[in-house]
């Protein structure tokens, strides 16, 4: 009896000592902390994260009664909060009266669109849609997005169980769709898999995703909150693994997201892991102004034997078609009356003035900006269209094959 009470004993007073200690450390840690200079370049990851989650913010001008979309994320850097509701304005255009506004609305997921069906309801068949903002839908309204009017034309076209999940974050690159396609594609076991990521790879920032995930993502969920949060990991990043990236960090060196090597390793990634759990897969390319990924795109279309949807080509049918009578003269009646008499200016976003006028003097890219795209990064709810039904019918011919 003696002895466990002396062992009982032992225990409490090395359980004492150790939270003295961490505590102790902690504190110390702080003053250290405040004594530091601030760092833009290699200081805390999760501050950096803000950073961008403010910075995307400023993209919605109106985020109404304190509801905010975007929340930082230890793992995918960030991600949309669910059950919002917002009404925002499009800053393209300047209305010569009420100004355009577009809704979003999030689901108890946090994804914009249809929520996840609950167990046992059949969902036949189940399409998982993962991209950026061009799959989010960046200014239209929910149900101009492709996977909305996706899901509209697979139930119009027999198939009344159609679900199709709007996965889409606005400004993820292809290194956070392999990460969340990860924590999807187990779980959800879709039928069918649609990605599109490449736009938001090519942009510069003072470190990589890879980086940045080495960085956050050494311990996962729950866990990675909390370090982010313990001024001794912060202390250590500062002091240690700041040293791991590279040198030109320092001296304000910028890096692509995500260079061509890790494209092609985050787009296998999705692809292997989609057809891991028996999904067919179709990869799309939805960078409009250029084909910079489509070598890699490509090369793994071919490799894994997948689907593949070329944006640019699909623009450029569908403006034949709508140039020449043969298809949307009702929505081209509408747009024409929207441009010629209602829009007072449009305004450029995202690109230089000169970059604008340089396209504006191509006759196609005059079609582009006034009938499939928003600006030449989003495409327009007719845009959204042609995705759609595109998307649509490689799903109906799938299904038929299976029947």
């Amino acid at each position: 009896m003696s002895r466990s009470l002396t062992t009982r004993k032992k225990l409490c007073f090395a359980l004492l000592v150790t939270v003295v200690s961490v505590g102790s450390m902690e504190i110390g840690s702080r003053l250290w902390l405040s004594l530091l200079a601030p760092s833009s370049a290699t200081g805390d990851v999760g501050t950096e994260n803000n950073r961008l989650v403010q910075t995307m913010r400023g993209d919605l001008e109106n985020e109404q009664q304190g509801q905010q979309l975007y929340a930082t994320d230890p793992q995918l850097f960030w991600k949309l909060q669910p059950q919002v509701q917002l009404r925002v304005r499009n800053n393209v255009y300047q209305m010569t009266g009420e100004p355009v506004y577009w809704n979003i609305e999030t689901n108890q997921e946090g994804f914009r669109g249809a929520s996840v069906p609950p167990a046992g309801t059949p969902a036949v068949p189940l399409v998982l849609c993962l991209g950026d903002s061009c799959t989010f839908g960046f200014r239209v309204d929910q149900e101009q997005t492709y996977p909305s009017q996706l899901q509209s034309y697979l139930r119009a076209q027999g198939l009344p169980g159609a679900v199709v999940l709007n996965c889409g974050v606005p400004g993820y690159s292809s290194f956070q769709g392999a990460r969340l396609a990860r924590q999807l594609l187990s779980r959800l076991r879709p039928d069918f898999v649609v990605i599109a990521f490449g736009a938001n790879d090519l942009e510069q920032a003072l470190r990589s995703d890879q980086q940045r995930g080495e960085l956050t993502g050494q311990v996962p969920g729950m866990l990675s909150g909390l370090r982010s949060r313990l001024a001794v990991a912060r202390l250590y990043d500062r002091l240690f693994r700041s040293q791991r990236v590279a040198p030109e960090v320092a001296s304000q060196t910028m890096f692509r997201r995500v260079n061509q090597q890790e494209y092609q390793r985050n787009l296998l990634s999705m692809i292997t892991a989609a057809q891991e759990v028996g999904a067919e897969v179709m990869v799309q390319d939805l960078i409009f102004v250029a084909p910079v990924y489509a070598e890699q795109i490509g090369r793994l279309v071919q490799q894994k034997q997948v689907a593949y949807l070329d944006g640019r080509r699909l623009l450029e049918q569908g403006l034949k078609e709508i140039l020449s009578g043969t298809r949307f003269q009702e929505q081209r009646a509408v747009i024409d009356q929207f441009w010629d008499v209602e829009l007072a200016k449009y305004n450029f976003v995202y690109y230089s003035e000169r970059y604008y006028q340089q396209l504006l003097n191509i006759p196609q890219w005059q079609g582009y900006l006034r009938y499939l795209l928003v600006e030449p990064v989003h495409p327009s709810p007719l845009g959204h269209q042609l995705i759609s039904e595109q998307v649509g019918q490689w799903i109906l011919s799938k299904s038929g094959d299976s029947q």
